[in-house]
């Protein structure tokens, strides 16, 4: 026998064994044939139960309350990519500031987010919480978002009324929401 041949024998032999331990074996043999038995008249696609004789259906899908009112909700990252703010106790975000901020600083993704209330206490806003002109952080006077380091003015909205400032912030859609007991959280979400 040529060493040819002797290697095309090894290389069958050893096929043989995979096929045999594998397919071959008792156990996995009932199965396959169990399977085979199962299928057996049944076309492609053909929704009908071969053992019934009916049409099978899906399993239903159980209820879905994650958009109930009465949800409760906790403050911090939220499933939906949102961030729930609790005002009395705000997280601790890691940025410099100059001065009293006036408001929280919150992460949404990959934003920093600056949060503050309206004087008259009916109104939230978020807008990016870093100046467009020299990067330093938003502080929140008089119903208006100010750079505390060059004097940059913003709307409420993130619209600069007052340079150096040239680049409007992003601004961010924010919604009261109830927590525990009936207390007010604010939900920051990007529009």
């Amino acid at each position: 026998m040529s060493e040819f041949e002797r290697r095309n024998f090894l290389i069958w032999a050893a096929g043989s064994a995979f096929a045999f331990l594998t397919v071959g074996s008792s156990p996995a043999r009932a199965a396959l044939g169990a399977l085979a038995e199962q299928d057996k008249g049944k076309k492609p696609g053909d929704p009908k139960d071969p053992k019934k004789g009916t049409e099978s259906k899906p399993a239903s899908k159980p209820a879905d309350n994650s958009k109930s009112k009465d949800k409760e909700i906790a403050p911090g990252d939220q499933t939906d990519g949102s961030y729930v703010l609790d005002p009395d106790n705000p997280p601790k975000v890691d940025i410099k500031t100059k001065g009293t901020p006036g408001g929280n600083y919150v992460k949404l993704g990959n934003d920093t987010v600056f949060v503050a209330q309206s004087t008259d206490k009916k109104h939230w806003y978020a807008v990016s919480a870093i100046c467009s002109h020299k990067a330093c952080a938003v502080s929140f006077k008089n119903d208006e978002i100010v750079c505390p380091c060059h004097g940059s003015k913003f709307s409420t909205t993130g619209k600069v009324t007052k340079g150096p400032a040239k680049d409007d912030l992003a601004e961010f859609k924010t919604e009261e929401v109830k927590g525990k007991a009936g207390k007010k959280f604010v939900k920051i979400s990007k529009k």
